[in-house]
């Protein structure tokens, strides 16, 4: 059995191709400040997978920021979801106040948006549209672009542009990227 620890010490690019069905059925989910989070009734929906342990995932905090407040005009909503299920409410605020994030947090205790979504690595992005479609999912940007990487900084956006062409009402150039960072172990590896 893995550690949390050793599980997120372990790098990994996420893998290309994996199947995600199409159209979901976007359930609420409870944030850990309390509040309700629809996953669906907005132009974009967008999920984060992290971890308060990866530093990749934490590195990329400030642009998360900048996406969620650039879009939030657009009627798109960033929901992170912390991918550890022993994480507490508190320790993911303390997190949040740490590293700045201001968009909603869910602690995925049963891993269901992991199982739903299959992300390899945190950070890994999904972009859902207003219908409930995957539109994107993959990197942020390629400002790392392997393990043991990081640029200067990034030269593509893969992201962003994701969103705006799903605001947009247009086809996402590249709907499918892979991201680097750190492994999701499997729930049963968590709190060995």
């Amino acid at each position: 059995m893995m550690s949390l620890v050793a599980a997120a010490g372990l790098l990994a690019s996420g893998l290309a191709g994996q199947i995600v069905p199409e159209t979901l059925a976007l359930p609420s989910v409870k944030t850990v400040d309390g509040g309700t989070f629809a996953l669906g009734g907005r132009s974009a929906t967008v999920l984060v997978f992290l971890t308060h342990q990866c530093p990749i995932a934490n590195d990329y905090q400030p642009t998360l920021g900048r996406l969620a407040q650039d879009f939030a005009k657009d009627g798109v909503a960033v929901l992170g979801v912390h991918i550890d299920p022993t994480l507490s409410a508190a320790d993911a605020k303390a997190h949040a106040k740490e590293y700045r994030i201001s968009y909603a947090l869910f602690v995925d205790r049963e891993h269901k948006l992991v199982a739903q979504f299959r992300p390899k690595v945190t950070p890994e992005a999904v972009v859902i549209d207003g219908k409930g479609k995957v539109r994107y999912q993959g990197r942020i940007n390629d400002l790392y672009p392997e393990i043991g990487v990081r640029r200067k900084e990034a030269k593509t956006q893969d992201l962003r542009e994701a969103i705006a062409a799903v605001v947009a009402g247009k086809p996402v150039k590249t709907p499918r990227t892979d991201a680097v960072g750190c492994l999701i172990p499997d729930l049963k590896d968590f709190g060995s």
